[in-house]
C-alpha cells in the first residue's frame, strides 16, 4: 500500500450530511457534485421502485435522471448533461438509460472506496434501500390520488348526454372556478390562448393534456407565471403552450 493509494487515506463522511441544509443550501461546485455521486452510489447491491418499475442498482451505481440531479445540485439540466459526458468522456462514468431514469456506473468505486462493506453498513445500506422505495411508493399513490381527483372532476363536469349542447364559455368558466388551483391554472391558459373547443371530449382530453404542467406552476406566484409567459411568447409567438412556461421556470 503506497502513500498515494486512496484506501489508505479515508475520512470518515456520514450520509446524513449529504441531506443537510448546510450541503444543499447553495449551487454545487463540480468537485462537491463529484463527491455527492459517490454518496447517492450504493454500497451494496439492491433495487427500488419507480412508478412501479423495479429497478436494480449495484454496487457502484445511482440511479438518477438529468433532472433530479439539476434540482439537487441547483444547476440546468444541460449543465448536468455536460457534466455528466465530461465524466464519461474521461472514463469517470459509464451512463445506461432506461424508460424511467439514467443509471450511472463510476467506474472506479471500488478503487476511492476501497471493498470494505462490514455487515453493518449493508444493514443501514438496505435500510436506506427500503426507505427510498416506500417513499417512491407512497408518491405513486398520491400522484394515483391526484389524477383519480381530476378524473372526478372531469366526470362531475361532463354533460351527461351527448345529445345536449355543449356550451365551451359556461364550462370554461366552472374551470376557473374549480378550487383545486392546477385545475383552475389550465382555465386561465385556456381563456387567455382564446381557446375554441367544440365538444365535452376535447374539452376533456384538454384539461388531462395540461394536468402534469398545471401541477408544477401551481406551486409558483400567479405574477411569476404571468412573467415567464410574456417570456415564452416573445420566444416562440403562437407556439408556446403550458408545457413551454413550465420547462421555462424550471431550466430558464
Amino acid at each position: 500500500m503506497t502513500k498515494n493509494d486512496p484506501i489508505s487515506n479515508y475520512f470518515v463522511v456520514n450520509r446524513c450530511l449529504l441531506s443537510s441544509d448546510r450541503w444543499l443550501s447553495e449551487p454545487f461546485t463540480r468537485g462537491q457534485a463529484w463527491v455527492d455521486m459517490f454518496g447517492l452510489a450504493q454500497h451494496t447491491k439492491g433495487y427500488f421502485r419507480i412508478r412501479g418499475i423495479r429497478v436494480n442498482v449495484e454496487r457502484g451505481q445511482l440511479a438518477y435522471s438529468q433532472v433530479t440531479l439539476a434540482k439537487r445540485w441547483q444547476w440546468s439540466r444541460d449543465k448536468v448533461r455536460r457534466y455528466l459526458k465530461e465524466l464519461e468522456n474521461n472514463k469517470d462514468i459509464i451512463q445506461q438509460n432506461n424508460e424511467v431514469t439514467t443509471l450511472i456506473t463510476i467506474i472506479k468505486y471500488d478503487y476511492w472506496q476501497g471493498n470494505n462493506t462490514t455487515n453493518d453498513t449493508t444493514e443501514k445500506h438496505q435500510k436506506n434501500i427500503r426507505k427510498t422505495s416506500n417513499d417512491t411508493h407512497k408518491k405513486k399513490n398520491k400522484k394515483k390520488k391526484k389524477d383519480n381527483k381530476d378524473n372526478k372532476y372531469i366526470a362531475k363536469n361532463s354533460f351527461r348526454e351527448e345529445s345536449q349542447v355543449f356550451s365551451f364559455d359556461q364550462w370554461l368558466g366552472g374551470v376557473i372556478a374549480n378550487k383545486q388551483p392546477h385545475i383552475a391554472l389550465i382555465g386561465r391558459y385556456l381563456k387567455y390562448k382564446n381557446a375554441q373547443l367544440a365538444s365535452k371530449k376535447v374539452a376533456n382530453d384538454e384539461i388531462k393534456r395540461w394536468v402534469k404542467d398545471a401541477r408544477y406552476l401551481a406551486d409558483f406566484s400567479e405574477e411569476r407565471i404571468q412573467k415567464t409567459i410574456k417570456k415564452v411568447e416573445s420566444k416562440y409567438p403562437d407556439m408556446w403552450n403550458l408545457s413551454t412556461v413550465r420547462k421555462e421556470i424550471a431550466y430558464g
